[in-house]
């Protein structure tokens, strides 16, 4: 291990607040997963035990948490945001390794413009667009361009990347991914009078976590800037 390894840190709390920021930005592509679902031949499938869904998940979570333990054994508190930026620059197979992970990027990120894109172009720019088909393809080209490439240059400009990242996934994913779908829940399974004291118990629980990881996660990263 290197040397500068700390097992426990300083402040705790603050790594774990940008700690969860980041996870919570990692997972937070719910409209990738929720048209996936929708397009399966056979959707109950997919949310099964042994589903897509958490064969997925289990998956990416053991990927990114090798990952970053054996990047932090390596590189310590050295460890740099993207762990491409402490490769070594003399050498071939650095240079491969990040060549590669800009194409995954690049062919990756597009797919979680798909709902926003979907949203945009379906309620806004098709309904002021002329019928023509050349002239549709061309507006929806240029949506989904200017809603990739956008993201990309605002990102390049700012200094502090890991934090905004942070910042954003505290902020938006608790919210988006975990209080408003309890809420739903709550409110769906009332109106149909399926509401149980389990169900109840869980959603309110998930309502509280929601909001207190919000509020307290995003002030962290926040302070931190």
């Amino acid at each position: 291990p290197h040397p500068d390894v700390v097992l426990i840190p300083e402040h705790p709390f603050k790594g774990f607040a940008l700690f969860f920021g980041t996870m919570m930005s990692a997972v937070q592509s719910i409209g990738v997963i929720v048209a996936l679902e929708n397009n399966m031949k056979t959707p109950a499938y997919y949310r099964k035990p042994c589903g897509v869904f958490n064969i997925g998940i289990v998956f990416i979570t053991c990927l990114y948490g090798f990952t970053g333990l054996v990047g932090y054994c390596k590189y310590g508190n050295a460890t740099q945001a993207s762990i491409t930026l402490n490769l070594p620059q003399d050498s071939i197979v650095p240079v491969l390794v990040k060549i590669t992970f800009a194409f995954i990027i690049l062919f990756t990120y597009p797919l979680q413009c798909f709902m926003p894109i979907d949203i945009l172009w379906r309620n806004y720019v098709r309904i002021h667009v002329h019928k023509s088909s050349n002239k549709k393809w061309a507006y929806n080209s240029m949506l989904r361009i200017a809603l990739v490439v956008f993201p990309v240059l605002i990102s390049s400009l700012i200094p502090i990347l890991d934090l905004l990242i942070s910042t954003v996934g505290a902020f938006t994913l608790p919210t988006v991914g975990i209080t408003f779908p309890a809420i739903m829940e709550l409110s769906v399974f009332h109106k149909e009078k399926r509401l149980t004291s389990w169900i109840f118990i869980k959603c309110i629980a998930l309502i509280i976590f929601g909001i207190f990881s919000m509020i307290l996660c995003t002030y962290v990263c926040l302070f931190s800037m």
